[in-house]
């Protein structure tokens, strides 16, 4: 949904009226509402999430990937959902494009709904999987999967992984040594509106927990998914302009961006925000 003519007062004089915009559109997009990085943590906080840490998105590491593909017609970041490998990801973010000097219509986010995949797609709900952070961590998970372990403890591992992508660089939430993937089910109830989301994505860093004679139901998964990310209808992007801010729902919106710029050309500051837990 896009939300013309705001103001950052505005949004904090009713953020409760912006906040059931987001559980109804699950994105709202703000033309060059030119917020500072601290206006952006205080439009989350309003809207009762809690901080959980900011930084500046260039993709640079992406950008360095040997042959990566950077043209404004071509996938940069490939479709994800943020943060699979952490107990409680952050399910709020604050984008906030405070430097944008590339051609327009390069370095496009496209969106797709999850929550309205879960709808459309025929998901068998018992699938679980666990996301690892590396490919070179695939070892240790099966490891202990094959031991019958429903809880996983993996050792971090070096970057080496050649072709592979991390959307983010490498964050060590857990500790400096290694980090507890849980288990994901490929459907999981949103965490305010209680809503059915599809929390799954093609990735190689996606491992099934073994279930016997399932390969087939999984396969049909992986290719209606497919089918569905590629088609138009279901996806929407935004082209930036310097001081365009969205907020986007991370629990329900997979992710996109179009090559086409340089790391000193595209700076998004990123809030990302937690629920808020009861006590």
């Amino acid at each position: 949904m896009v939300v013309a003519d705001c103001s950052f007062d505005d949004i904090l004089d009713d953020p409760g009226y912006f906040k059931e915009l987001l559980y109804e559109s699950k994105l709202l997009c703000f033309p060059e509402l030119n917020l500072s990085r601290e206006q952006n943590k205080q439009v989350c906080a309003a809207l009762g999430y809690v901080f959980d840490r900011q930084k500046d998105e260039t993709h640079a590491i992406t950008m360095d990937r040997r042959g990566w593909p950077n043209t404004p017609n071509q996938i940069l970041v490939q479709w994800h959902l943020e943060n699979l490998d952490r107990k409680q990801p952050p399910i709020l973010a604050g984008w906030n494009m405070k430097t944008f000097t590339c051609p327009k219509g390069h370095g496009r986010t496209g969106f797709i709904d999850m929550a309205k995949m879960c709808k459309k797609l025929k998901v068998d709900r018992s699938f679980e999987y666990v996301f690892i952070r590396l490919t070179s961590e695939a070892e240790q998970l099966e490891e202990q999967m094959a031991a019958g372990k429903r809880e996983f403890y993996i050792n971090n591992m070096e970057n080496t992984d050649e072709g592979t992508v991390d959307y983010t660089p490498l964050q060590r939430y857990d500790s400096d040594t290694g980090y507890s993937p849980p288990i994901m089910n490929v459907v999981a109830l949103h965490p305010i509106t209680g809503e059915p989301v599809l929390r799954y994505m093609l990735d190689s860093h996606v491992k099934w927990l073994p279930v016997p004679d399932m390969m087939t139901e999984r396969q049909l998964l992986d290719d209606s998914l497919l089918e569905a990310i590629a088609n138009f209808d279901n996806q929407f992007w935004w082209d930036w302009t310097a001081g365009d801010y969205l907020l986007v729902d991370l629990f329900c919106m997979q992710h996109s961006v179009l090559g086409g710029f340089t790391s000193e050309q595209r700076v998004l500051d990123v809030v990302f925000s937690k629920e808020a837990v009861s006590p």
